[in-house]
């Protein structure tokens, strides 16, 4: 794990705990304060974000998948088997579980959970076979299904799920055959009830990570395609694409090896920063 300040400039590097296989199969999640960052595997780590220093660790199943609440006094860690646990960032101890949809062999894996900007919602995969999106209450643990309305491949199979800063909407990546999508949802002024809104066919194959602009006017999304591209949530239509111009990372298919996948918007809207499976940082500047 390493951090870096915004012009380049390494920070520090921190050798992170691998799990039982040797890979490091996780999320880093940065906490709303920029005090601290959490990293999974086969557990979650805490980490202090000035000087890379372990503050504490505690075991939780494998492939985990870790999200900040934004008062940043709680954690939701999801992995394998469905699970999603809201613990103590400190002691680890568990507040509640929640169980999304599995298979009964334990095949299907949460990708990704996102906390509502307020922390008493989060969205997950749904508890049943055939759900999509579910927002649990983390405080009653109770899954309230949103509205879905289009064919999918696999529908429990969810890529990256981001909620807008002002709360109203709701974006969610998965993908049907060769088409990375993205499907949107608006909340409703009655009964915390939720519209369906359509989706966009965002990529070609999968959808690697959503992020809103901070004014929720705008989402972007990273796709295996490697290029990114900037919606416009009103319109659902295209206002900007970029690409990586390094055709040494591109296989001839349009598939890169080297391909983009973290994604995140500097908190003036101004920037796009992307990280590649190669180590590499991407900064764009947003007109």
């Amino acid at each position: 794990m390493t951090v870096w300040t915004v012009d380049g400039q390494q920070v520090y590097s921190q050798s992170t705990l691998e799990s039982e296989n040797n890979t490091l199969s996780s999320l880093i999640a940065w906490s709303p304060n920029g005090k601290y960052l959490a990293s999974g595997g086969s557990g979650v780590h805490i980490w202090n974000a000035r000087n890379g220093k372990l503050l504490s660790s505690f075991p939780t199943f494998a492939g985990t998948v870790v999200a900040w609440s934004p008062d940043n006094k709680r954690i939701a860690v999801g992995g394998d088997y469905g699970k999603i646990q809201i613990r103590d960032p400190e002691s680890g101890r568990i507040q509640l579980t929640l169980q999304a949809y599995k298979n009964a062999d334990g095949e299907v894996y949460l990708n990704s959970l996102a906390w509502s900007p307020d922390g008493s919602h989060i969205a997950a995969l749904g508890p049943h076979q055939g759900d999509f999106l579910a927002c649990w209450n983390t405080i009653t643990g109770e899954a309230t299904l949103l509205p879905f309305k289009e064919p999918v491949d696999e529908p429990n199979f969810i890529n990256s799920i981001a909620w807008s800063p002002d709360g109203q909407h709701i974006a969610a990546a998965y993908h049907n055959y060769d088409k990375g999508i993205v499907a949107l949802w608006s909340r409703q002024e009655q009964g915390g009830r939720w519209r369906y809104d359509g989706s966009v066919a965002a990529h070609f194959w999968l959808v690697y990570e959503i992020s809103w602009s901070p004014d929720s006017t705008h989402f972007a999304t990273v796709g295996q395609d490697n290029k990114i591209q900037v919606w416009n949530i009103s319109s659902k239509t295209l206002s900007n694409t970029s690409t990586t111009s390094d055709p040494d990372t591109n296989d001839g298919r349009g598939i890169d090896f080297y391909a983009l996948q973290a994604l995140g918007w500097s908190p003036d809207g101004k920037y796009l920063l992307a990280g590649d499976s190669a180590g590499q940082i991407w900064l764009w500047t947003i007109s």
